[in-house]
């Protein structure tokens, strides 16, 4: 039989189902590419064999969303009981969220818990429970800016996609009944559960690299206590996958082949042991692949399959969307695959060489998802894989071992050489030479993941000067931008925009929103965390490529326009920060930026100017408060905006008295369109074409105020609006510039849309 058939199949399939189950349209190309290949390479019989795999796809592909897209249930508050496993669920600070079965489907699970006696009886549950409550089904939120991570879609590749808010929860004493199938996988979680809590115990090395490698569990702070993993490439060996998967299939059959164990057996043991595992890991989308390919090669070796290793891998992807059908859509899935596509052409090349073209293979999907690449994870997993498994791998089981018996003096050592590794990856992790690509289109991939392709296909003969220019080439297509962009960033409740001047030459944010909350002594614990606002955030600036701020501009001192002031200096250069005068004296605001060492410059409006800002206000030294707002005008293309933070019509009117302010084509609504602000006699001088709100969905102060939004109709103003529009973008370049949304939404001016 001819090589790689079924490999062809699979990727005919795979495309298929893409387009049918993801309506991911870019793929009719390469299958219609595909196609041909098969019709030209495929012998009848197999064309025949690929023409029903096509229809199976087909039949399994409308199963799949027509699972998912039955008529969603009426978003009412109901009485409900769930049956649901703590190994399923993850709390941080009383809010319980994750899997859960409810009438026969999936459902993610959000339960906030205000009772205190309720949350510690949850904490000391360790096997599945009922839990009782008030519920309201709902879709999961969808993202609110362009580079935000998408909980809709991500839940959906999970075959999730409904929501269940939870209130007044209360945990009975009756024990859940279960079918033979879910008795058989709460006894595997019941144990997993176990491991898990057993190993919090251990010293934080040992827990951390423990519970990540051994058990699949990833802690919500493990990549906050663990900084330098992700920049430094690291993440494909803290988790299970393929790597572990070997090491298992591996020792199983050295073990069995020691003890005598028959060869068929021990195969079928192993069989059952790997599907063990992925259930003991919770079914991760990063095993599917692993998984699956091992078992075929148990079959293979049983002689049930008479395949070579390219057409097993053709069966693993078909496995693959079957089983769980969202595998290919995610980073964990994409690299698991292209890692072992890869191993088919590279394998019986030198060590060094497999790793060097491997870690350059994954480059365009590491950059198309996470926006950014450091050089130094191609040198740095030459040396990562051998020392995880000929020496953190057995410093972690005999530290683990030594803990079980007691022997503090091991685990003390263990404990400490995990410990220099956690400190070293840190410090790799910091090195200069982190390339900040920003979001790439689908082209811009497709062409790295075809020259990727072409250096694998002349391992034979390349040289490494032929990767030296693919990382140059890189280099120099890392963050480039020709235009300049305004962007109004959706951070909720709250403030933030971003300038970029066209080729970068200049960049500055206005204000970075965040949580209404101050620091005090009963939330430092959580501050240590960056919030979701904070997260979402710098997710959006890398997204549009933005490595350094060059001022940071704070127009007053309400959390809910600098709450994330202290997540970004973390996480990136800043400059200058600039704030109006007067507010550098805030206790709250000196406390928050004393450990953060910024430069920090107090303006009024006698400063003139901040970048493209012309400074207006405010006109003398204030405290900070919203009256003391800053507020500036300014150029950016061909229009001409004014932006005043939480300004009152009293300040407003002070701008008035003392500057001759021109006509203008965007106003940004002072106050996130409170009518505290936008006075009648501000619009009739600014005569504004544009307004733009920033304000939170459902937010307890109804902003945007309908007075506003009346006076804005009354002047015949198209108004964009956060909460409808979502994340909201001007752009231009030269003479020519342009609007874009995330959500396309009517003028929220228009009552008759």
């Amino acid at each position: 039989m001819r090589q790689g058939q079924w490999l062809i199949i699979g990727i005919v399939a795979v495309l298929a189902h893409s387009i049918l189950r993801w309506h991911q349209w870019w793929c009719i190309l390469p299958l219609l590419w595909f196609s041909w290949v098969a019709y030209c390479q495929l012998s009848r019989r197999y064309f025949q064999i690929m023409c029903v795999v096509l229809l199976l796809v087909f039949g399994v592909a409308m199963i799949q969303r027509y699972d998912a897209y039955q008529q969603q249930p009426e978003s009412i508050s109901r009485a409900m009981t769930l049956t649901v496993h703590p190994d399923d669920l993850n709390s941080r600070d009383h809010r319980v969220t994750g899997r859960v079965r409810y009438c026969h489907r999936n459902y993610y699970l959000i339960w906030q818990i205000d009772d205190q006696a309720v949350y510690q009886q949850y904490q000391k549950m360790k096997s599945s429970f009922k839990l009782q409550g008030i519920g309201q089904i709902n879709e999961p939120q969808r993202k609110n800016n362009r580079h935000s991570m998408d909980f809709y879609q991500m839940l959906a590749y999970r075959n999730i996609q409904y929501v269940i808010r939870l209130r007044s929860g209360v945990i009975t004493n009756s024990q859940p009944k279960l079918s033979l199938r879910d008795w058989i996988l709460s006894g595997i979680k019941d144990w997993h559960f176990g491991l898990v809590s057993w190993f919090e115990c251990l010293p934080d090395g040992l827990r951390d690299y423990g519970e990540t490698l051994l058990l699949g569990f990833t802690r919500p702070d493990f990549y906050d206590d663990n900084r330098g993993i992700r920049t430094a490439g690291l993440v494909h060996l803290f988790s299970i996958s393929g790597f572990q998967v070997m090491l298992v299939y591996r020792s199983w059959r050295a073990f069995g082949r020691w003890v005598g164990i028959a060869r068929e057996t021990n195969l079928m043991m192993l069989q059952i042991g790997l599907v063990g595992l992925w259930l003991f890991a919770g079914g991760v989308i990063s095993l599917i692949r692993p998984i699956s390919l091992a078992i075929l090669n148990t079959w293979r070796e049983m002689h049930w399959l008479k395949l070579s290793r390219y057409d097993l891998f053709g069966w693993s992807l078909l496995f693959g969307v079957v089983i769980e059908p969202g595998v290919l859509q995610t980073l964990g899935g994409q690299l698991s695959y292209v890692l072992a596509f890869g191993l088919l052409w590279v394998d019986d090349r030198p060590d060094w060489q497999v790793s060097l073209l491997l870690g350059v293979m994954i480059v365009p999907y590491l950059i198309y998802h996470t926006y950014e690449w450091h050089p130094l994870a191609l040198l740095v997993n030459l040396v990562a894989v051998p020392v995880f498994t000929w020496v953190i791998l057995p410093v972690l089981v005999i530290g683990i071992l030594a803990a079980k018996f007691n022997m503090i003096l091991i685990v003390t050592i263990a404990n400490q050489l995990i410990q220099w590794c956690q400190f070293l990856i840190a410090n790799v992790g910091q090195v200069p030479g982190n390339l900040n690509f920003g979001a790439i289109s689908l082209l811009s991939a497709g062409i790295l993941v075809f020259l990727t392709v072409r250096l694998l296909e002349m391992v034979n003969r390349v040289r490494i000067f032929q990767i030296i220019g693919y990382l140059i080439l890189l280099t120099c297509l890392a963050g480039r931008t020709f235009c300049g962009r305004v962007i109004f960033i959706n951070v909720g409740q709250g403030d933030s925009t971003l300038f970029v001047m066209p080729f970068k030459r200049q960049i500055m944010l206005l204000d970075t929103g965040g949580t209404r909350m101050m620091p005090d002594s009963n939330n430092i614990k959580r501050l240590r965390y960056q919030s979701k606002s904070a997260q979402d955030l710098l997710r959006n600036l890398s997204g549009f490529g933005i490595s350094r701020i060059d001022q940071l501009v704070l127009t007053h001192k309400d959390w809910d326009h600098i709450g994330n002031l202290g997540a970004l200096a973390k996480a990136m250069p800043i400059n200058e920060v600039i704030v109006p005068s007067g507010m550098e004296h805030d206790n709250n605001f000196r406390r928050m930026t004393r450990p953060l060492k910024l430069n920090i410059r107090a303006i009024t409006d006698q400063d003139q100017k901040v970048s493209q800002l012309k400074i207006i206000h405010p006109l003398t030294q204030g405290t900070g408060e919203n009256e003391h707002s800053l507020a500036g005008i300014g150029q950016f293309g061909p229009l001409k905006m004014v932006f005043t933070g939480d300004l009152d019509q009293a300040g407003e009117e002070r701008i008035l008295q003392n500057y001759d302010v021109p006509q203008i084509d965007v106003l940004k609504f002072g106050h996130h369109g409170s009518q505290t602000s936008t006075s009648d006699k501000w619009l009739s001088q600014l005569r504004p074409r544009i307004g733009i709100v920033s304000a939170g969905q459902n937010n307890r102060y109804r902003h945007p105020s309908q007075i506003v939004l009346q006076k804005a109709r009354d002047r015949k103003m198209l108004v964009y609006n956060t909460q409808k529009h979502g994340m909201v973008e001007y752009t231009w370049f030269f003479g020519t510039s342009w609007w874009r949304t995330l959500y396309n939404g009517s003028d929220i001016t228009d009552n008759s849309k």
